[in-house]
């Protein structure tokens, strides 16, 4: 929830607990870890609504998560980095076509707009110094050998570790707020971890974490998966421009255009559907039968996930082929028999077996 936690560090060190990795004793699950994914706790407060006279009591659950915090660190870092490679490209080293500063106050408004820009104006210490280049010359004609001095300012830049620090304590933060109630015998304060039995803070957390994203489906609409090309739907009326759909950057004009581009956005739609759906069903088939399916990713072998996309799951027949073969008046159909992977996929989406091999049977040929 940004850079700080509403309840300061010292409510978390009292009721929060060491974080630790430990194997999951499922032997079904044999070389998964139980992942800690955060730490937390939560407290109870009453709301009073001075417009309606309401009352009612909210759970508020202050959530650190480890992924989140360890994200904003990255961002942190390359912010830092980026800011001083910044900062120091402000007086480079003189050379050909190396622009120097020469007035000091120009300097200094040129890095404070980077320190903003990057929004580490606490983060980091810096100061300008004046420096002194020394040459030696040779004796030239009636020019003695001499040494030539010249002044450039230079700016330095050092990280403020201990703010940073204290900064990188306060990454990860997140709130959750609820009017359910906890369940009974789960302590308020607990540990968030994947394979753990649900309960309490946990149990909220991991509900919202998992709860349906319909972005997701808008993603797969304008991805790879669909491709909805952009366009613009213009409809006019009385010679003028009356109303605008935008979709995307092409115009459709004309009643017919316009119909076959909605029909085409109507028809994508119904694939997102069919997408989503088979989605739900499989991880639904294979949480209710504890189950995680390996093969899916092509670099990862052995990497097993009981939450596939549906992308995934189609990409396992991409290289199912049939090879029709024709010796004079007969035809013989061969079909790549289905791995185990494609008929426990077949399975888990409530597919019959015989649905690939049934194919060979249902082509007609002359």
């Amino acid at each position: 929830m940004g850079r700080g936690c509403p309840t300061g560090r010292s409510a978390l060190s009292g009721r929060a607990k060491t974080l630790t990795l430990t194997a999951n004793p499922d032997e079904d699950n044999a070389g998964l870890l139980t992942q800690i994914i955060g730490q937390g706790y939560e407290i109870t407060r009453r709301v009073h609504d001075d417009e309606s006279g309401t009352s009612w009591s909210e759970r508020v659950m202050i959530v650190r998560s480890e992924a989140f915090a360890e994200a904003a660190r990255k961002g942190l870092t390359q912010r830092l980095e980026h800011t001083t490679a910044a900062l120091s490209a402000l007086t480079p080293t003189p050379g050909r076509g190396k622009r120097q500063f020469t007035d000091a106050g120009e300097l200094e408004q040129a890095a404070v707009k980077i320190l903003k820009k990057h929004q580490v104006d606490d983060l980091l210490s810096w100061k300008i110094t004046t420096v002194t280049d020394t040459k030696s010359l040779r004796a030239y004609g009636d020019r003695p050998e001499r040494i030539e001095q010249k002044q450039r300012l230079q700016i330095q830049v050092k990280q403020n570790t201990r703010v940073i620090q204290r900064v990188e304590q306060h990454l990860g933060w997140r709130v959750y707020v609820t009017k359910s109630g906890p369940l009974r015998g789960h302590a308020p304060t607990r540990l968030l971890t994947r394979n753990a039995p649900f309960g309490g803070l946990q149990q909220a957390v991991l509900t919202y974490r998992h709860e349906w994203l319909v972005e997701r489906d808008f993603a797969r609409l304008k991805g790879r998966t669909l491709s909805l090309s952009p366009l613009w739907l213009k409809r006019e009326e009385s010679g003028r421009s009356r109303g605008h759909h935008a979709i995307g950057k092409v115009a459709l004009r004309g009643r017919a255009a316009r119909f076959r581009g909605w029909a085409m956005t109507r028809l994508l739609t119904l694939a997102v559907r069919l997408l989503a759906l088979a989605e739900h069903e499989a991880r639904l088939k294979l949480k209710q039968n504890n189950q995680a399916l390996a093969g899916l990713y092509p670099s990862r072998k052995n990497r097993r996930t009981p939450i596939p996309t549906t992308e995934r799951l189609l990409g396992a027949f991409n290289r199912i082929v049939i090879t029709t073969i024709r010796i004079g008046n007969i035809v013989r159909l061969h079909l790549t028999p289905l791995s185990d992977l494609q008929r426990t996929i077949l399975g888990v989406l409530g597919c019959p077996a015989d649905l690939y091999e049934g194919l060979t049977g249902n082509l007609g040929f002359p």
